[in-house]
């Protein structure tokens, strides 16, 4: 019968050293576990996510090319796509990206680590864009990470003014005070540098309700 991880203890010692964040030990298990099952996809799995842990996003995509049927696994998939950002490959990185989002709007996370990317690459219109379409499945299964990602986008230079309309719809959605007041802020600085004095105030005065101590 096929090799199981059950069957390859020192996959599980390096399994919990990893989750121990000793990574250098987890990597000692995982040479022997790759002895006795190179090919087994949850050694090849680990193997991945130890090189990412140490940094090492080429060798994160050299562990993958070993993993079967990747197309099906979707937390190998997330790690190819972290890696092929970090090495550069952003087209390749989409392509896994849009590839889960189409097969289940739950797995966002891809279009969520190409939108943080783009906010790296200062590019607030891409990023916003990515954020818009995973808003509904994000806003109910990763609420957190949705919002923090936003709040990126609205702190850029030159951001998008919807990015701040859209981190104060979902913020108002999630209860999310700090975010509230941080987008109403940025809100209320623009326009009443854009000389909209009568909606500044409204949302001046909406603040003033949400924190009166200040």
């Amino acid at each position: 019968r096929p090799l199981r991880l059950a069957d390859v203890r020192p996959s599980r010692l390096a399994d919990r050293q990893l989750q121990r964040e000793e990574v250098d030990e987890a990597l000692k298990w995982l040479e022997k576990a790759a002895q006795l099952a190179p090919q087994n996809a949850e050694v090849v799995l680990l193997q991945a996510q130890i090189e990412q842990r140490r940094g090492q996003p080429a060798k994160v995509l050299a562990a993958l090319q070993k993993f079967p049927k990747i197309e099906q696994h979707p937390k190998a998939l997330e790690l190819l796509l972290s890696a092929q950002l970090e090495t550069g490959d952003t087209q390749a990185a989409e392509g896994v990206a849009e590839k889960l989002f189409a097969a289940d709007a739950k797995s966002f996370v891809g279009l969520l680590q190409l939108a943080r990317h783009a906010t790296q690459q200062q590019d607030g219109t891409r990023a916003l864009a990515l954020l818009k379409r995973i808003a509904e499945p994000a806003l109910e299964h990763d609420p957190a990470n949705l919002l923090e990602a936003l709040r990126g986008v609205v702190l850029l230079p030159e951001s998008p003014p919807e990015a701040c309309e859209l981190l104060a719809q979902l913020a108002r959605k999630t209860n999310n005070q700090g975010a509230l007041v941080e987008a109403l802020s940025r809100q209320a600085q623009t326009l009443g540098e854009a000389g909209n004095f009568g909606r500044a105030k409204e949302l001046y005065e909406e603040l003033l309700k949400l924190e009166p101590s200040n």
